[in-house]
């Protein structure tokens, strides 16, 4: 689209990203695109190249995922444009047979050529605490950091209890990728992490919000069939550690509408950071909902300057956020009956008002 929202082009995405999950705009201007190649998740990534007019370019199938027990329907991908230029690719996967969930990180050139692949296990994940869903990011020196859900077994035949997610950060060193660190963060206020970002200080930056009691019967059905929300509180909790558990500090945010989640996290141009979420989820609403968008910025200094709730006229659940030169650009999907039907595409000011 032009910055005053006129469509430029359109185009389809081939069959190896039938369900996209990620796109992202690469230094050499061509759009790089993520997903998988079926609709449950379940087979293999794909990945392809489209340039700036829309001109798919490449495209190419990667390892085999599955979404069978324990992962359930979630199965996402990070996906980063490194330093060096090369493209790092990351999801979670599982080996049923030993029940267990690994993460694999794969690193190729422009070309699609795979320059690196290897899968973090047992041999960096405590065994019965094995990672899911993540994010990924690069510090200064080029050491990758995987920060995502960390599922907690009673027995690795245990069925998951979506109680006990919590989160964990893998810093892998730069080059060869070898673990440097695995920091877990087991407490309630853990719970439902959203992606990560560095600070100024190249400290790990990301928020979640724990657990809520359950309300009702209907909580568990609406666990299973709302994946994506979880039974989540009224606080949100914002993380700040560089791998050392004592110098991880927590900082408090409420004030939004009955319970709340936290999806994405970035960081703004005067140094702050702007949350972006959804809130008013009611699990006792079983065929209409009252989701509200929220954006929330904090400063450099993590304090609270605002708090919007922006009002697209529908029930809505936040998706994705990007600043731009005067304000933010936000995309949403409208939510009703239980299916998401139409998206949301809107521009804010620099103070979360819709312009």
């Amino acid at each position: 689209y032009t910055a005053d929202g006129k469509l430029i082009w359109q185009t389809e995405l081939p069959e190896v990203v039938h369900v996209l999950w990620e796109t992202m705009e690469l230094r050499n201007g061509n759009i790089a695109v993520v997903g998988f190649n079926s609709d449950d998740n379940s087979k293999q990534i794909g990945l392809a190249f489209i340039s700036p007019d829309g001109e798919l370019l490449s495209q190419q199938s990667y390892f085999n995922v599955t979404s069978n027990y324990p992962l359930r329907e979630i199965n996402p991908v990070a996906c980063l444009e490194l330093s060096s230029g090369n493209i790092a690719l990351a999801t979670s996967t599982s080996n049923v047979a030993n029940a267990y969930i690994a993460i694999r990180l794969v690193v190729f050139d422009s070309a699609l050529n795979e320059v690196f692949d290897r899968i973090y296990a047992h041999d960096t994940i405590v065994q019965n605490r094995p990672p899911g869903q993540m994010s990924i990011v690069e510090d200064e020196r080029g050491n990758i950091i995987l920060h995502g859900l960390d599922y907690r077994f009673e027995t690795q035949l245990s069925i998951v209890d979506t109680t006990n997610i919590y989160a964990f950060a893998l810093k892998l060193s730069s080059g060869n990728y070898d673990p440097i660190y695995y920091q877990s963060f087991g407490n309630a206020q853990a719970f439902s992490p959203s992606n990560c970002v560095l600070s100024n200080s190249w400290s790990l930056i990301w928020a979640s919000c724990g657990p809520s009691a359950a309300d009702s019967a209907y909580n568990s059905w609406f666990n299973q069939r709302n994946q994506e929300l979880y039974l989540i509180g009224s606080e949100i909790t914002l993380w700040q550690t560089d791998g050392n558990t004592s110098n991880t500090k927590q900082y408090r945010f409420s004030g939004f509408p009955k319970r709340g989640f936290i999806n994405k996290l970035i960081k703004t141009s005067d140094g702050g950071y702007l949350l972006l979420g959804t809130c008013n989820i009611n699990p006792n609403q079983e065929f209409s909902s009252e989701y509200k968008i929220m954006m929330i910025k904090l400063s450099a200094n993590i304090s609270l300057e605002w708090m919007q709730f922006p009002n697209t006229n529908s029930q809505s659940v936040a998706n994705d956020i990007t600043e731009t030169t005067s304000g933010y650009i936000v995309s949403a999907t409208h939510l009703s009956l239980r299916q998401q039907n139409r998206p949301i595409l809107f521009k804010t000011d620099k103070n979360g008002n819709i312009n």
